[in-house]
């Protein structure tokens, strides 16, 4: 429930602070008072786009700050703590509009971005008016939806849809796979022939290189390696002398071990390193001279790896990557006509299984469809459309507009008069007519919205008399389980109030217009509603049937109607 509305600075509102009630609240009073000025401000705290145009002139900033009591079992309940915010059951909306039409959002005093308070405001609050979405087509299906109260079907058939649309986009993309990769087919096969044939390996490249750098200088490395292997091994060569040493040296350690044993041991050490030193060179010579490579078939092999390299644009390592690519390219292409089949048989499976519960839901609408223009149709006749006839008849759509909610287009349609077509509410009916199914479809439809308040934006305009009345009565039946907020010029619609507030423009002593809203007593709501019936003079007779209407609005309101 909307508790307070607090507003500073806004256009012809210096301040404001507005106590409602529960059941049905209506704003009246002349127009030009500022009415709709309370709704763009209330707007502003439900998350509406800001406007320097609503900061009054010569203020620094406008405020609006909205309070709600809100049950803990309340969507909105949930959806403040899925977003790490407190919940106490007290709900502060506030907004600041700075002069230059910059605003700041804040929930419980904590800085919130627009966009979520929006969403929040979606869970508290719906506003209507004339031209209200009820009355537009593409709500229409989830209207009849949220009334039947089929939800494990719908879901069933969301998620039917889900596997089968999925399956139809890979078939899709598989398709357009094997169009796009027909026509590489034969540069794949000869691709990959190619590869097969010449086998690149990683790191061949470096060993390669390795190789020539060996092959090239191959007659100074062997002579080197022999000659070095002679000063080594040779007669007279390092390790003769160090033979001689070791064996002068082992005679001297035994006259004095422990002065000499460690360097006995260091000179052992080095004859040991010498002998694998020359067992190494010798070796490496030998593999050199008998590698059995030419310097031709090296040069050759890295020709032909550069070659390849350049004709599919990579370096030499990435090579076997790229011959990997192309062979499961090509398998994937082979293997493609039989994944093809194989996914048009589980397409048609999920087919069949999404119709057969797209149907039963088709059958379904159409039955609750019926129920729905019965209740509404019960709703019409007491705001004088008794000839009117409300149809709901869902159509199945083709097949490329399937969706997860199933193959139906729903779409109230009406016929206001005997013998005139069938025809959208929005486009055939008058706007005193659109209100008032509107407001036939928001009573028949009111257990089904999760937001705790409504707000009216004078949708009695252009009627009068028992139609107005029957107006006020079904927005008093709202308000017995709903928070009503009504905007209206009607006396009718005001009589069956439970708070009757009153909106007034004047002059302060310096001359700057200000917009007033004050609560009615019942004389004050007496005098308020006999202007409304007469006009600036109010006459008795005005007086007794404003009596008249009070008596019967706060029967239905259960208001007791004290005139004083």
């Amino acid at each position: 429930m909307l508790q307070t509305l607090v507003i500073e600075n806004v256009v012809l509102i210096s301040r404001l602070e507005i106590e409602f009630s529960a059941g049905l609240c209506v704003l009246t009073g002349e127009t030009g008072a500022g009415k709709s000025i309370l709704l763009d401000a209330l707007g502003l705290a439900l998350g509406e786009r800001a406007s320097a145009t609503l900061v009054r002139p010569g203020e620094k900033q406008a405020v609006v700050s909205a309070i709600f009591e809100v049950a803990s079992d309340h969507p909105v309940a949930m959806l403040l703590r899925n977003n790490d915010h407190d919940f106490t059951g007290e709900l502060v909306l506030r907004r600041v509009v700075m002069a230059d039409g910059k605003s700041k959002a804040y929930l419980n005093d904590h800085l919130v971005s627009i966009a979520f308070l929006k969403v929040l405001s979606k869970e508290l609050i719906e506003i209507h008016g004339q031209f209200d979405h009820i009355l537009q087509p593409t709500t229409h299906r989830h209207l009849l939806d949220k009334f039947s109260g089929y939800g494990e079907l719908l879901k069933t058939v969301s998620e039917h849809y889900k596997t089968y649309n999925a399956l139809r986009k890979q078939l899709k993309e598989t398709e357009r796979f094997i169009q796009e990769q027909k026509n590489q087919q034969e540069f794949l096969a000869d691709a990959v022939e190619e590869f097969e044939k010449i086998d690149p390996q990683e790191h061949e490249e470096n060993d390669l290189i390795d190789k020539r750098n060996l092959l090239q200088n191959q007659e100074k490395i062997v002579a080197g390696a022999r000659s070095t292997s002679h000063l080594i091994a040779g007669d007279k060569g390092i390790l003769d002398h160090l033979g001689t040493s070791l064996n002068t040296l082992e005679k001297l350690t035994k006259l004095c071990p422990e002065q000499l044993e460690e360097t006995l041991g260091a000179l052992t050490r080095a004859h040991s390193e010498v002998l694998e030193a020359e067992a190494m060179l010798n070796s490496f010579k030998d593999r050199v001279e008998g590698s059995g490579q030419s310097l031709d078939n090296v040069e050759d092999r890295l020709y032909e790896l550069r070659a390849l390299a350049r004709k599919h644009g990579c370096l030499i390592p990435e090579l076997p990557s790229v011959y990997e690519k192309f062979r499961s390219e090509l398998m994937l292409l082979k293997g493609s006509s039989e994944s093809l089949e194989t996914l048009k048989k589980d397409l048609a499976a999920a087919e069949m299984a999404y119709l057969k519960h797209a149907e039963e839901l088709h059958i379904q609408r159409v039955q609750k469809g019926k129920e729905l223009a019965v209740a509404v149709e019960a709703e019409l006749k007491p705001l004088k459309l008794e000839k009117a006839v409300f149809r709901i008849e869902p159509q199945k759509v083709p097949q490329d507009q399937w969706s997860s909610s199933g193959m139906d287009h729903v779409e109230f349609e009406v016929q206001t008069n005997p013998g005139l077509p069938f025809g959208a509410i929005a486009k055939i009916a008058s706007g005193g007519e659109r209100s008032r199914f509107m407001l036939a479809l928001k009573v028949v439809l009111a257990h089904t919205t999760q937001a705790s308040i409504l707000v009216f934006d004078e949708i009695d305009s252009g009627v009068g008399g028992a139609v107005a009345s029957a107006i006020g009565e079904r927005m008093a039946r709202l308000g017995q389980t709903q928070q009503v907020l009504a905007i209206t010029h009607s006396p009718q619609v005001a009589s069956y109030a439970t708070r009757h507030f009153l909106v007034e423009k004047h002059e302060d002593p310096k001359k700057m217009t200000q917009t007033t809203v004050s609560v009615l007593d019942q004389n004050q709501r007496l005098e308020e509603v006999a202007r409304m019936l007469s006009g600036d003079e109010i006459s008795p007779e005005a007086r007794a049937a404003a009596y008249q209407l009070l008596s019967v609005g706060s029967a239905v309101g259960n208001i007791v109607c004290e005139t004083g």
